[in-house]
């Protein structure tokens, strides 16, 4: 067996994570269920929000605060560490997958994050 502990330091990041549940009920009956956790992440180009849904722990989807947003290398590679899937959700298009781990080695290396994460109204 072997285990990886990174060396990085990012116990700093995120700088919240609040554990929220949402029940939905109508007519006596529960529809819905959300169990969930929301994280701040506070970058220097950004301000992002992430949120996973504890039925679903591989899987991220973040949200930004605007309609044009970058996110920052830092917070990027400390989600894709943690994750196996990463969906970006946008205003107009819902949800889309932004990264999806390949391999194993994608868990010690995560990769190199550039402006294919910004996030734009009229952009992918």
């Amino acid at each position: 067996m072997v285990v990886h502990n990174s060396d990085i330091d990012d116990d700093d990041l995120p700088v919240s994570i609040k554990h929220g549940r949402d029940i939905c009920i109508e007519n006596n009956h529960m529809i819905c269920d959300y169990n969930f956790l929301d994280y701040r992440f506070n970058g220097q180009l950004s301000t992002v929000w992430a949120s996973v849904y504890i039925r679903d722990m591989h899987h991220i989807s973040i949200r930004f605060p605007s309609d044009e947003a970058f996110i920052d290398e830092e917070i990027m590679a400390h989600i894709q560490r943690r994750f196996e899937e990463i969906d970006i959700l946008k205003e107009e298009q819902g949800y889309k997958r932004l990264w999806a781990r390949k391999d194993l080695k994608s868990l010690v290396m995560p990769a190199k994050v550039d402006k294919r994460y910004a996030l734009k109204r009229h952009g992918t």
